[in-house]
């Protein structure tokens, strides 16, 4: 277990508070309105770019907020550049980089199915699925979402416990059917490629609010919608709603004479962290309330989504009867491919929505292939295209995220990659993973971005957000023809979070203004 870096873990216990809903597809969000100046016509306020001392003096409130700032260009600014900064998800450029050197852009995780078919009987026996904790599958919700934003889950509750479908896995069925199969017979085996992944212990630098959340995904060995489920839970009662989850619920939920909500859900893990079950309990007025909770039972899921899927088709499923075994005179073999789509495919998804469990995975799988650890790889990396090595001190590559706490990117440091990255042969794939302003992914509403006529369309990037936390790094491409320029701007404050954005979009407004010709 040499590829991997050593992470503690911890058990947690979450308990939501009264009234509290935990499903985000039932909350209304209101942003609140833009704060300390920035005020909703800040994008159109450059008309004309300033300087850098005339645009700080014009927007004093920046002095709250520690800003990390690396941009050349007509202007050049440099401000906390040297120090080392939380990157939060702004990581993910670097990963997504070096996994299009190391590994490719046409790079698969594998799946494969294998049975023996007797076409006389139609028996379906022997089932065997091989998998690589491919982060894609029955993940058709997240790679299908109409809102862009990390998180974000708008679909009713039907809908989105149906989102676990999977485009290879309902095709394997129609192929099963087609060929008439009638009954299954035995056990569905669940063999891993990579089952190193089940022994990855929670990560040091989670924070412990992290337990219970499913953008704080865990690896396993085979991966479904994300590993998450959605969890209903009742007076007395509580079910999972996500199709093929059989994660034991031990419920102790009682009717609240208030008519207020306050609900614990406690996880029981294994020795690596991993969730066995859940203790829920405490008291519900009325109604249904909804929980996201993560999933580690995968071999369990997988057999479960295909016996349900073949049961919901009409087949019989059975137990392996050896006295009725059929000769194997006669018997096909069938074999599929069921591995994903292509590694660019999965990162212009994964980076635009800024998707912490891919960026992860794709994180291991860069230790798996070089036999080295991940951050190995990653440093080594960044340094390859650095102007001066010495930009790499105090930079710390902790995962493939930017959700671990103990990463640190030096401003400095991350413009040059960038700039280094425009030489390299895998840029142009490299720069179609990025959200564009206006356009896609975590940039498509940003409104201080969109606004501008200097930033719109123009504006290719990565965000990156923790609380107080709020990043935004990448390239303005001001016409075609023209070589795009790097940008790292990094703040770190207590200003809300759109007040957070707008400041930090408002300088990289101004960049661009800057350099528009």
């Amino acid at each position: 277990m040499q590829w991997f870096m050593t992470f503690g873990w911890v058990v947690l216990g979450v308990v939501w508070g009264a009234g509290a809903d935990a499903r985000l597809s039932n909350l209304t969000l209101d942003l609140p309105s833009v704060e300390t100046g920035f005020a909703p016509d800040t994008q159109e306020s450059v008309r004309q770019p300033l300087d850098w001392e005339r645009y700080f003096a014009k927007h004093p409130e920046l002095k709250s907020l520690k800003l990390g700032i690396a941009l050349k260009g007509a202007e050049p600014l440099l401000r906390n550049a040297v120090s080392p900064m939380l990157p939060a998800s702004t990581e993910k450029l670097v990963t997504a980089a070096l996994a299009l050197r190391h590994l490719g852009r046409d790079y698969r995780f594998e799946n494969r199915f294998s049975a023996r078919f007797d076409p006389r009987t139609g028996v379906l026996s022997e089932v065997k699925f091989l998998v690589s904790g491919d982060p894609t599958w029955s993940n058709g919700g997240l790679f299908s979402l109409s809102a862009e934003e990390p998180g974000s889950r708008l679909a009713p509750v039907e809908s989105w416990a149906e989102q676990v479908d999977e485009p290879r896995f309902d095709q394997l069925i129609d192929r099963l059917l087609a060929r008439g199969v009638r009954t299954l017979s035995g056990p569905v085996s669940i063999e891993s490629l990579r089952p190193e992944l089940d022994q990855i212990p929670r990560p040091a630098g989670w924070r412990e609010s992290w337990k219970l959340e499913c953008m704080a995904m865990m690896q396993t060995s085979f991966q479904s919608n994300g590993n998450c489920g959605t969890v209903a839970v009742s007076a007395g009662k509580a079910r999972w709603i996500t199709r093929g989850v059989r994660v034991p619920l031990k419920v102790r939920v009682y009717r609240s004479r208030s008519g207020r909500n306050s609900v614990s859900i406690t996880p029981e893990t294994d020795t690596t962290g991993r969730i066995r079950s859940y203790v829920i309990s405490g008291f519900i007025g009325r109604g249904t309330l909804y929980f996201d909770l993560p999933v580690h039972a995968g071999s369990d899921w997988l057999e479960a989504l295909f016996i349900e899927a073949l049961q919901s088709r009409g087949v019989a499923v059975r137990p392996a009867n050896p006295a009725s075994a059929v000769p194997a005179e006669g018997v096909e073999e069938i074999r599929e491919d069921l591995s994903s789509e292509s590694l660019l495919k999965i990162l212009t998804v994964a980076v635009q929505r800024s998707i912490n469990g891919i960026m992860d995975r794709v994180f291991f799988e860069l230790a798996m292939a070089t036999g080295r650890p991940g951050n190995e790889v990653l440093s080594e990396g960044v340094r390859a295209l650095l102007s001066d090595p010495a930009l790499m001190e105090g930079v710390v590559f902790a995962d493939g995220s930017g959700l671990d706490l103990r990463n640190r990117m030096r401003p400095d440091a991350l413009y040059s990659f960038l700039s280094g990255m425009r030489d390299v042969p895998e840029f142009a794939d490299f720069y179609s993973t990025l959200a564009v302003a206006g356009v896609s992914g975590t940039l498509r509403t940003r409104p201080v971005l969109t606004g501008s006529s200097y930033t719109n369309g123009k504006i290719h990037g990565k965000t990156g957000t923790l609380t107080g936390i709020h990043n935004l790094a990448g390239y303005f491409d001001p016409s075609p023809g023209v070589r795009a320029e790097p940008f790292v701007v990094f703040t770190e404050g207590s200003m809300s979070p759109a007040s957070a954005r707008a400041a930090l979009d408002g300088v990289v407004v101004n960049f661009a203004a800057q350099n528009a010709r």
